[in-house]
């Protein structure tokens, strides 16, 4: 049937078609973007990676990107600053600096022109691989600065992404049709969603790898996230307690049901979307399937329909492929 041919590339992942390219790594440093860094740490030679670091308070970002490029051992990387997002990441930058010192970084602002000319440049002298852990706002930007030719620039790149939520988010500030020219408009687009890759079960917890066994740095931002999701998650619960609506109600029940497995976990849990991506990558036979990519309108989902040039991450059986995911970061960690 049309658009569930799965790839014949046998025993080479996507990934490794690509070495010896430059790369361009963006990420907002949550904590399934640091298992995804990680992973990506033992695959990726450190000289042909850019990271564009972003969300929250992106100068904050990079000073925490500066410090992990080290202790993930990608030594020759280079850190460009991304744009900041009108929402704040709560303990961010705890695990590295002092309070005091994150309170006066929150009033240092990007530069927007800059990021975007030294973003422009770069993509038209590398047309790297792309591989986009975060909102991808700073290259929908370029189509609205550079737009002569930024579709041929990007017609030179792959791009790597998970979508879902990071698609979500730009639906505020651009519409349906400019997203899914943006997306067709690269060499290749590979789609990664964790529903449609691995189904509702999206978390991994204690009990499916021993967290102890995650590096220092990635096992402390997790725990920092957790923390703040655990706040969170009690005020929303307190405060949509009494609500006898659907919408209502529902936000009560899902972030209870987010509290209690935190708890359940003691903290030592994290989303398996971002680095979800990276695994699929990597996995020697990728399956994906070409599709056309559309957005529902009311809530922002992806839907497919049969024919097109996008590869979706879509195994036949979800809970399997959620099994090769786990015994991957159970090899890679050595449990």
């Amino acid at each position: 049937m049309k658009g569930r041919a799965h790839s014949k590339t046998k025993h080479m992942s996507v990934l490794k078609r690509y070495q010896g390219r430059s790369f361009l790594i963006s990420t907002d440093l949550e904590t399934d973007d640091m298992v995804a860094l990680y992973i990506l740490s033992k695959e990726i030679p450190s000289e042909n990676i850019t990271f564009l670091v972003g969300e929250g308070n992106s100068g904050m970002k990079k000073l925490r990107m500066n410090k992990y490029v080290k202790k993930l051992g990608f030594k020759n990387a280079t850190v460009i600053r991304g744009f900041s997002s009108e929402k704040m990441f709560p303990y961010d930058g705890y695990d590295l600096f002092s309070e005091s010192f994150i309170n006066q970084l929150n009033c240092n602002k990007e530069n927007v022109s800059y990021i975007t000319k030294e973003l422009y440049s770069f993509l038209k002298k590398k047309s790297p691989i792309i591989i986009s852990l975060k909102p991808p706002r700073e290259l929908l930007k370029l189509t609205t600065l550079y737009t002569d030719d930024i579709i041929s620039v990007f017609s030179k790149c792959v791009f790597f992404g998970y979508m879902s939520f990071n698609m979500r988010c730009l639906m505020k500030e651009y519409n349906h049709d400019h997203i899914i020219t943006f997306l067709e408009a690269f060499k290749e687009c590979y789609y990664y969603e964790t529903f449609h890759a691995i189904g509702s079960v999206n978390t991994i917890t204690d009990k499916d790898i021993d967290m102890k066994k995650l590096p220092k740095i990635v096992y402390n931002v997790m725990k920092d996230w957790n923390r703040h999701m655990v706040e969170n998650c009690n005020k929303t619960c307190e405060r949509y307690k009494d609500r006898k609506d659907k919408r209502g109600k529902a936000k009560y029940h899902r972030n209870k049901k987010a509290l209690e497995d935190i708890q359940k976990s003691k903290g030592e849990q994290f989303v398996n979307a971002d680095c979800g991506l990276i695994m699929s990558l990597l996995h020697d036979n990728p399956p994906y399937t070409k599709h056309r990519v559309e957005f529902d309108e009311k809530t922002g989902y992806s839907k497919f329909t049969q024919d097109g040039k996008i590869n979706v991450i879509q195994p036949i059986d979800k809970s399997e492929y959620r099994k090769f995911q786990i015994l991957f970061l159970k090899k890679l960690l050595k449990c």
